[in-house]
């Protein structure tokens, strides 16, 4: 009687091996968008801002806490998009234990070095809520995106309802403005005079 449980465990793992296999494969031969030798240029991740709120900063927020992005934080659904031309590496959706609600996390790959990390934080204070922010993304792991290409909407489940914008260099965060383009850090300085928390304006990525 036990062997056809084991045969049955036996095809799962295998099922996975092979799945995990064709995403690794997958992953491994997706070509970069940006040189080695570049500097990432990014645009705001927000298709207009009219439902922009507020706007936290990058840097030390409390002396037990770093904040490793920007939070942009919204009273109403969103569009979000690429701030890059870039591939979807990971979509992730967990229960953030610390707040107590359900997010989406969504890391866009430039190259072996730099990528974007897009975490749709839509209050949801349940999974099926949560579930609900996950489905609003339409872009798929794999997918190649390129800068202002809507990758889905951000939901208002609560008013802390935000995106965090982070950028990734060589395994360590670093504050965005510093790779904005020069009409996205224009942008950005214009809504931080009415919208920044934080810090002062022009000390946005605190350290």
């Amino acid at each position: 009687m036990k062997k056809p449980v084991l045969a049955g465990l036996g095809a799962i793992l295998i099922v996975a091996c092979v799945s995990g296999f064709i995403a690794w494969n997958i992953m491994s031969s997706i070509p970069d968008t940006l040189p080695l030798d570049e500097n990432p240029q990014l645009i705001l991740p927000l298709y207009d801002y009219s439902n922009l709120t507020m706007i936290q900063g990058y840097g030390q927020v409390e002396p037990d806490r770093f904040h490793n992005g920007f939070d942009f934080t919204v009273n109403d659904t969103t569009i979000i998009v690429a701030p890059c031309e870039a591939y979807v590496q990971d979509i992730s959706f967990f229960k953030n234990e610390v707040m107590d609600t359900w997010q989406t996390n969504l890391r866009l790959r430039l190259n072996s070095r730099w990528s974007v990390i897009i975490a749709f934080e839509s209050w949801a204070l349940n999974e099926t809520y949560g579930r609900y922010q996950l489905d609003a993304i339409i872009v798929q792991v794999g997918d190649h995106v390129y800068a202002n290409q809507t990758i889905g909407e951000l939901l208002h489940h609560g008013s802390g309802a935000h995106i965090h914008f982070g950028i990734i260099d060589n395994s360590e965060w670093v504050c965005p403005y510093q790779y904005f383009t020069a009409d996205a850090q224009s942008t950005f300085q214009h809504l931080y005079v009415d919208m920044g928390l934080g810090w002062p304006v022009g000390d946005w990525c605190k350290t």
